[in-house]
């Protein structure tokens, strides 16, 4: 255990990982450490996440909670939500807004528009599109909502520009980004737990791509949103995640998805290495449970408001 350098890219099925945690290596992984983030296939990037959609949503369900609530949704509004994943925030969206009010939902990944038209009501449009280019109506929407959706976009201040276009004047546009990964072991335990086992990556990426804690430096987002011409504020919120599952549960669902599954990818781990990595998940994950056996995860969030 404890190898120091990668593998390279395998592009093939690893074996020694358990039959709930196969997943395929090609240039659809969100993470590589040697070229930075990539997103070359969102839809196959999308596979791992529905089938732990449950968990996921479970664990950010106080996060979509205070994004709703800085939202101040009302009955008759016209909402956009960007990049809406398996579609909770569009649901919970529209029933806040009623009849008579309606959501439009924009996601560039197919399986999760797919998902999503499963179980949106009917005063819900989805487009399958990327929202930093798509032509949406000109001062449409009265508010803009975003759960952890607006970290990846090629050129950030041209996506904010193109959002504010479709927003009515003085509407508002808010959004839930990631703090620093310190603060956030749902995110960055499984980096940490990786280096513990195959020690440190040799090239680390650019933080001004397209990842994750894109904005955990909450200027950076406000800046952008300013450029944009948006007049932006943020606050930043300590709660915790409700993820669904045991210990083990969560590992596995860590071994599949974010840093634990970039570094699998790459390197292409050993069965020792393997089980040390779901072992040592399993273990972090063992010190946030409470006494009835609730994983409770700590988080820092940063809620962005922005006026049109």
């Amino acid at each position: 255990m404890g190898r120091k350098g990668g593998r390279g890219w395998k592009g093939k099925r690893h074996q020694h990982l358990p039959r709930c945690c196969v997943m395929w290596c090609q240039s659809s992984v969100l993470f590589r450490h040697d070229t930075g983030i990539i997103m070359k296939n969102w839809d196959e990037l999308a596979a791992p996440w529905l089938r732990a959609e449950a968990r996921i949503e479970a664990a950010h369900a106080p996060v979509l909670a205070a994004l709703l609530a800085a939202a101040d949704l009302a009955p008759g509004q016209q909402v956009l939500d960007v990049g809406f994943g398996s579609g909770l925030s569009t649901c919970q969206a529209a029933a806040a807004v009623g009849q008579d009010g309606h959501v439009t939902g924009v996601d560039v990944a197919p399986s999760f528009v797919r998902r999503a038209r499963e179980r949106v009501p009917e005063n819900v449009t989805l487009i399958e599109a990327d929202a930093q280019t798509y032509p949406f109506a000109a001062a449409h929407f009265d508010r803009v909502i975003s759960l952890f959706g607006v970290m990846f976009f090629d050129d950030t201040v041209a996506a904010f520009a193109n959002i504010r276009r479709a927003v009515t004047p003085g509407g508002l546009f808010t959004m839930a980004a990631w703090a620093p990964p310190a603060t956030n072991p749902w995110i960055s335990v499984g980096g940490q737990v990786a280096h513990n086992v195959l020690g440190p990556v040799e090239n680390r990426p650019d933080p001004n791509v397209p990842n994750p804690f894109r904005f955990a430096v909450p200027g950076v987002a406000l800046d952008a949103l300013t450029e944009a011409g948006w007049q932006a504020e943020v606050e930043t919120l300590d709660m915790t995640l409700t993820p669904t599952g045991t210990p083990d549960d969560l590992a596995l669902t860590q071994m599949e998805l974010g840093l634990a599954a970039r570094r699998i990818a790459d390197e292409d781990p050993d069965a020792e290495d393997i089980e040390a990595l779901r072992s040592g998940l399993a273990d972090r994950f063992a010190t946030m449970q409470n006494a009835s056996g609730a994983v409770l995860v700590p988080a820092r969030i940063h809620i962005f408001s922005a006026r049109a």
